[in-house]
């Protein structure tokens, strides 16, 4: 493969890496392409990632949030904090084989928790009074949502080829 520039090499590179690798270890795999696809290309333009809903259509996740409608900018955005924060478990069937991964991110801002409250252990109507999202993808929807994710970070004009 010819270089071109690294963003764009980096996404192609990715999208290869997802549609001809199978291995015991693929929701490590997907985890890893998703950080990459997210902190790499997003970091340097995200203000140019669509504001599209159609990933909603496509039932990939459900979403738990304080916003009414969650688009493909804020949910990247949360799902890229909750990665690099650690704030996500697998959850693994009763044959102990990873069946889903979920995702959650609050703004720690705008909590004025007092006992340190664990906001795991909060109502849901507490959650929709914060800046509050989670996110649960069972793993052939969350290997769709990263390729819906790369075809979206294809239409930026920077990574057109």
């Amino acid at each position: 493969m010819e270089f071109e520039t690294i963003e764009i090499d980096f996404i192609t590179r990715t999208e290869s890496i997802l549609k001809e690798t199978k291995t015991e270890y693929d929701v490590t795999l997907l985890l890893n392409l998703c950080m990459g696809l997210i902190i790499f290309p997003k970091e340097k333009h995200f203000k140019s990632l669509s504001k599209t809903h159609d990933f909603l259509k496509k039932e990939l996740c459900e979403i738990m949030s304080h916003k009414k409608k969650v688009d493909l900018s804020f949910l990247i955005k949360r799902i890229r904090n909750s990665l690099c924060h650690g704030n996500f478990t697998c959850e693994p069937d009763s044959k102990k084989v990873i069946k889903s991964i979920k995702f959650w991110d609050y703004d720690y801002q705008k909590c004025n928790f007092k006992d340190n409250i664990e906001i795991t252990k909060l109502t849901i109507e507490k959650k929709e009074e914060i800046d509050y999202i989670e996110v649960e993808f069972e793993i052939d929807k969350f290997r769709e949502f990263i390729e819906f994710f790369i075809g979206e970070l294809k239409k930026i004009d920077k990574f057109k080829k």
